[in-house]
């Protein structure tokens, strides 16, 4: 694919081209579709595929696309499929589910695909004409349109950080927490890896497949370890002195007064409520606030690796992000 300058250079680019058939190859555009889960990605992505199959007999669905309009565009067809791509955007399944009586709204997707449109049109105005007597009557547009996953924009943040950066973050990450215990596989197996080795998309795969397994293991451990238990409760316990608790009280007058354990529970809106505990009470009270802190630490800490799990296929499309 030629890049072409601005018209100011373009008899500088046409002189230096080593032959002027290149420019009649056609072009590629990459387009990424992207947005948060039920944005209606899948479904745009479906409509505008459609749409462009359909605009060569029925230009009134797409009369704004000049092409279209100026009724120059000639055919439109779906690429073949190729096995050295993402997996290929479901077109087919989803607008037949659209087209069901009843219509149903198609499946979401939750792994990156992509899916490629010919468009061939009869180029336009001097230059396009000149193409045409060099090349044929008619260009070819090749439109790849890829469906990327709205919870990947968790790693826009990453835009601002180099490879090296973001990887020494990622096993620094791995060193620390919950990750430390299940992270010494993953760590050996990344150290037998070479920087210095070709890129592989399936060693990328085998790697993720890898992560993905010890996450979810340590998910599943993590679950297992919750106090699956009525006992427990939510607040802070204070302790506090009482000087005034009846009249005629030596250790009130005394000064000394009398310790008792308080909890606190506060709610929305800086509402709080006490409740004053005796003894033996207030170790039970211990116990099971100790309870719903393991269990919020636990929930806290599976949340953490659900995070990770949200980037379905990450690493194994990595590379072939890279060019969008």
């Amino acid at each position: 694919m030629l890049k072409m300058p601005a018209w100011g250079g373009l008899i500088e680019e046409l002189a230096a081209a080593v032959n002027l058939t290149e420019l009649t190859k056609g072009s590629t555009v990459w387009l990424a579709v992207t947005g948060l889960s039920r944005a209606g990605k899948t479904v745009f992505i479906t409509s505008l595929i459609h749409n462009l199959l359909s605009a060569v007999h029925n230009p009134n669905r797409m009369p704004l696309f000049k092409v279209v309009g100026e009724g120059r565009m000639r055919s439109v067809r779906l690429e073949t499929v190729k096995s050295d791509v993402l997996p290929r955007f479901p077109y087919g399944t989803n607008i037949e589910a659209m087209a069901e009586m009843p219509s149903r709204w198609p499946e979401r997707t939750v792994d990156i695909s992509e899916i490629g449109i010919d468009i061939r049109y009869e180029p336009a105005g001097l230059f396009g004409q000149m193409l045409a007597k060099i090349g044929g009557d008619t260009a070819t547009l090749s439109l790849r349109i890829v469906d990327y996953p709205g919870e990947w924009l968790l790693d826009l943040p990453l835009l601002g950080m180099s490879y090296a950066e973001w990887s020494r973050a990622m096993l620094k990450l791995w060193r620390q927490g919950v990750r430390a215990e299940i992270g010494r596989d993953f760590l050996a197996r990344v150290a037998e890896i070479s920087h210095a080795d070709d890129a592989s998309e399936q060693t990328a795969r085998e790697l993720h497949e890898f992560c993905r397994g010890m996450l979810i293991a340590a998910r599943d451990k993590l679950l297992a370890r919750l106090p699956v238990t009525g006992e427990m409760l939510r607040g802070s316990l204070l302790k506090r002195t009482i000087r005034n608790h009846a009249k005629g009280c030596a250790k009130c007058a005394s000064g000394e007064g009398h310790r008792m354990s308080v909890l606190t529970v506060s709610y929305p809106g800086g509402r709080t409520r006490q409740f004053s505990l005796r003894g033996e009470t207030a170790l039970q009270v211990r116990r099971w606030l100790a309870n719903y802190q393991r269990l919020k630490q636990g929930i806290e800490a599976i949340c953490e690796l659900n995070h990770d799990l949200l980037r379905p296929n990450k690493a194994a499309a990595g590379s072939r992000r890279k060019r969008l």
